[in-house]
């Protein structure tokens, strides 16, 4: 039975857009995708759990250099830019500053989505699914 409560907020989910990027290219574009309403309040969910610490720099290596999630028009004290790298979370937005560790398994989801999508080869040969399974 779906309560008032739920309804709203999969109302709300489906009112901002929320697009994926796995930044693994350097000299080409790197794989994009919109999450779709069931995919969002998961992502809710899991930033939920968030709690504060210090941003990373971002990497600059080449390959992988994590997943960069962005929310226009999301709801209220979240973040509007996500960098998920290494089983750490930089999230920010207009007064929201995270840094912590993944203890949601936010980057090992990302990586399911993006086999789901059809980059399952770019997962196995950027070796994201074995670094990950530690």
């Amino acid at each position: 039975m779906t309560t008032t409560k739920q309804s709203a907020r999969e109302e709300q989910s489906s009112e901002y857009r929320v697009e994926v990027e796995l930044d693994i290219f350097s000299g080409r574009p790197n794989p994009k995708w919109t999450l779709h309403p069931g995919e969002i309040r998961i992502l809710e969910e899991k930033l939920q759990e968030l709690s504060g610490g210090i941003l990373r720099e971002e990497s600059q290596q080449l390959g992988y250099r994590g997943f960069r999630v962005v929310l226009s028009n999301g709801p209220p004290g979240f973040p509007e830019h996500i960098l998920v790298n290494d089983s750490y979370i930089n999230a920010k937005g207009p007064g929201y500053f995270v840094g912590c560790q993944d203890t949601e398994g936010l980057e090992k989801w990302l990586i399911q989505i993006a086999k789901e999508r059809g980059y399952g080869k770019i997962i196995q040969e950027g070796r994201l699914g074995k670094r990950l399974d530690n």
